[in-house]
């Protein structure tokens, strides 16, 4: 995660200032400070003003887009791996699950118990991680590919998320177990905004940024800042 980090110097990145293995064997990484809530905390207390999600959108667009120029994926945008410091900015964090656009990706063989929102497979001691409300249907095959389209269904999912105050694929009345949060994702069923203040092209933007086949979507993240 140092290195990956390390790598993508940007003002809406999390900045890394230095990593190291304590004399007692324990590895630690010296981080920026942000004293703000993340979005997940935000949304929950309040969704986001169009403006504000619009700001955030933008912002966490171009932190994407140098990302991706780095070669770097980050494979699971969410508001809560979004910080903000005292001024409302905010901060991508959390590349613990990242890979470099060639690396190979393990074989997604398994998931947990299908009430959990996180979904994990193993290969051999390897392992990928995947938050399912946000997560793109090209991760839930066996053998995923994500590219950046995948970051970008991401990263429109968030937006979503804080201006309807809940995941895109959520139900208030329904269940919401990770196995029909799935189902849902893979059709492409999202749930109807419900605010009346949203401008028609916002939400086409990021109906577009989570279409079911990812040549549907965006090419790259400034495409869809």
């Amino acid at each position: 995660e140092a290195n990956l980090m390390a790598q993508l110097a940007h003002p809406y990145i999390v900045k890394i200032y230095y990593a190291d293995v304590s004399d007692d064997g324990r590895p630690y990484i010296i981080m920026e400070y942000l004293s703000g809530q993340n979005l997940s905390e935000q949304y929950k207390r309040h969704p986001l003003s169009v403006m504000e999600a619009l700001r955030t959108g933008v912002r966490l667009s171009s932190a994407i887009a140098t990302a991706h120029a780095a070669g770097v994926l980050h494979r699971d945008i969410k508001p809560a791996n979004v910080l903000t410091n005292d001024y409302g900015w905010p901060a991508l964090t959390d590349f613990g699950i990242s890979s470099a656009l060639e690396d190979e990706l393990p074989t997604l063989t398994t998931t947990r118990a299908a009430g959990q929102a996180s979904a994990g497979s193993t290969t051999g001691s390897q392992s990928v991680g995947m938050s399912i409300p946000w997560s793109p249907p090209e991760m839930f095959e066996d053998d995923p590919k994500p590219d950046v389209r995948s970051d970008i269904f991401s990263l429109a999912a968030t937006i979503y998320t804080v201006l309807a105050g809940r995941t895109p694929f959520e139900l208030a009345n329904g269940s919401n177990q990770a196995v029909d949060l799935m189902g849902r994702i893979e059709r492409g069923a999202i749930t109807p905004m419900g605010r009346s203040d949203i401008p028609p092209g916002l939400l086409a933007a990021l109906r577009k940024g989570m279409a079911t086949d990812r040549h549907a979507r965006y090419a790259t993240a400034v495409d869809f800042a």
